[in-house]
This record gives C-alpha cells, structure tokens and sequence, in this order.
C-alpha cells in the first residue's frame, strides 16, 4: 500500500480500511515509512518498505521528483540506528 506518489506514506484510514478487508493477508507499506510514522503505520500493517529516509543526503525537491534519492545513494547507518531505535521503543 502507497500513498500517491514515491515517498508518501499511505493515509492512515485507508491503510486501516485495507487491513480490515484484507483479513490474513499481509499488508505492506510500500512508501513513506520513517521514523515519524512508523509506528502509527505498523498499527494497521504487518511490514514496510523503508529505503528513501535510511539513504545519505537531502530527498530531492518537489520540483524535481517527489522524495526521491539516487538509487546509488548509500544507506546512512546512523539514520538506520535513530529508525530502529524508535521502533524498538514500541
């Protein structure tokens, strides 16, 4: 389940609508997840795809593409720790 476009997150009642109907059927959040949201995301899903806010350096602008970032760009291991640390707190 996305949002509109890469980097958005799914909008929390839809997601919610969807893991109603969906039953046993793993949903998976597959953009927008960060350490912001994913608590509240993981609420109504059972796995995300995170990659776009682990990555080093600034998402793009919106007038270039929507929150993207090269796809060579690195996983920053410290964003990695700050993520898992907040969704280990939960």
């Amino acid at each position: 389940v996305t949002g509109d476009w890469t980097g958005e997150a799914p909008l929390i009642d839809e997601l919610k609508e969807i893991k109603k109907v969906a039953e046993d059927t793993p949903v998976i959040v597959g953009s927008g997840a960060d350490k912001s949201n994913i608590n509240e995301l993981f609420q109504f899903s059972d796995a995300a795809i995170i990659s776009t806010s682990l990555k080093e350096g600034e998402s793009k602008s919106p007038e270039e593409e929507r929150n993207l970032k090269g796809y060579d760009a690195k996983i920053d291991s410290a964003r990695v720790r700050e993520f898992m640390g907040v969704v280990n707190d939960d």
